[in-house]
């Protein structure tokens, strides 16, 4: 309808502010849960591959790319670098105590998970448990599960703490110098990027190598024949 007066545009003016106001308001509410909700990166991720690749191999030949991580950094330290970086999509790890914990015992959730870890899983592949080694405590195989986000293992309370006991997620302060900062990870970014190309190049080479092998033993074969 057109408005017959100006007191009908006024109120249509007010309408529409509230509108967008509302609009505006649940913006900040998404963008404010996405970057406080935490979790895992999913299994079959791009992210959860380049943490393992970085634990496996990444931090042992290029140790200078991965500020702040050392050879005793964890899955959820590998992932909050890649996170804060911006790269592979990574989401927000949980903190160390930001989830609630649940009492270790055998009546944990998943305890089959992790006896399964413990004593088959570990001595088949290791290499899906690289903070670990075989023997470690059921309670170690526990608090990885959880880190690596495997489904329906909780955090499991450290000794002495309470069971349900966690510590709300505090954002860290803007650094004083943002562009800073920006460069500091986009140089980061370009680091690993050219990383990963020269491992694709490898691995071309690899398979280049394999073909030429498959090549050389079909002639020889095929002498024999002759």
């Amino acid at each position: 309808d057109v408005p017959q007066n100006l007191s009908d545009l006024v109120r249509m003016a007010k309408a529409m502010t509230f509108s967008w106001s509302l609009v505006a308001f649940a913006l900040r509410a998404v963008n404010a849960d996405s970057q406080d909700h935490c979790h895992p990166p999913k299994v079959d991720s791009k992210c959860h591959a380049k943490v393992m690749y970085a634990m496996l191999d990444g931090f042992a030949q290029h140790p200078e790319q991965y500020v702040g991580l050392t050879t005793k950094s964890n899955y959820r330290d590998f992932q909050a670098y890649f996170w804060n970086v911006g790269m592979y999509d990574c989401p927000r790890p949980c903190m160390e105590h930001e989830e609630a914990c649940v009492k270790f015992d055998q009546s944990f959730p998943c305890m089959k998970d992790v006896n399964w870890a413990a004593f088959h899983g570990i001595v088949e592949n290791p290499e899906w448990y690289p903070e670990l080694r075989t023997g470690a405590p059921l309670k170690d195989f526990a608090l990885v599960l959880y880190m690596h986000g495997q489904p329906g293992c909780p955090r499991p309370c450290d000794e002495g703490e309470p069971v349900g006991h966690f510590v709300p997620y505090q954002p860290e302060a803007d650094p004083e110098d943002e562009d800073e900062a920006e460069e500091s990870k986009a140089r980061r970014r370009k680091e690993h990027q050219k990383s990963d190309e020269e491992d694709q190049d490898v691995d071309l080479e690899d398979d280049e190598d394999q073909s030429s092998k498959k090549e050389k033993k079909q002639i020889v074969r095929l002498a024999k024949l002759l």
